[in-house]
């Protein structure tokens, strides 16, 4: 009977630690495929919404998005270094003024955990772990459909 009470414990306490473990998810996770609404916004993963998850992707620092309205433009060295700056992980490298950005129910705007740096992480992919919302967020150069509270970031494995 004592291996029985000792068995529970153990199974009590290991599922404890598995609760805490991140969800693994990938960018096909955030669309919302049973949805019929016509806007990107509506087709979110509201099974996702408050969960801790880890993602891979490409982090994004960009002030412009900051500067820009419909139809305007920012020259080169007029940027107001004053302004907050919105940090996105996006599936594709970069986002750029030519070509469309993704959906934004496949952008994560990202807010950081005090002592977490991405700014190591420009240019190449990382692992971010975190807590995911889903929140809307408009801006010139791109909208974003979710928001991660990043607790971690966390290498990719290179070859």
């Amino acid at each position: 009977m004592k291996s029985f009470y000792i068995g529970m414990v153990s199974m009590l306490f290991s599922s404890l630690t598995f609760a805490s473990e991140p969800n693994s998810i990938i960018w096909r996770d955030l669309v919302n495929t049973e949805s019929t609404a016509s806007s990107v916004f509506e087709k979110t993963n509201p099974d996702l919404d408050g969960k801790q998850v880890v993602i891979p992707g490409f982090v994004i620092v960009n002030n412009v998005a900051n500067e820009l309205g419909e139809g305007h433009s920012v020259e080169a060295g007029t940027l107001n270094p004053d302004l907050p700056v919105i940090t996105v992980l996006s599936p594709q490298r970069d986002i750029c003024f030519h070509t469309p950005p993704p959906p934004a129910n496949q952008l994560i705007q990202l807010k950081m955990d005090p002592g977490v740096n991405v700014e190591d992480s420009k240019g190449k992919p990382v692992y971010l772990v975190g807590t995911l919302k889903v929140e809307k967020h408009l801006s010139g150069l791109f909208s974003t459909a979710y928001t991660l509270q990043v607790s971690e970031t966390l290498p990719y494995p290179t070859q």
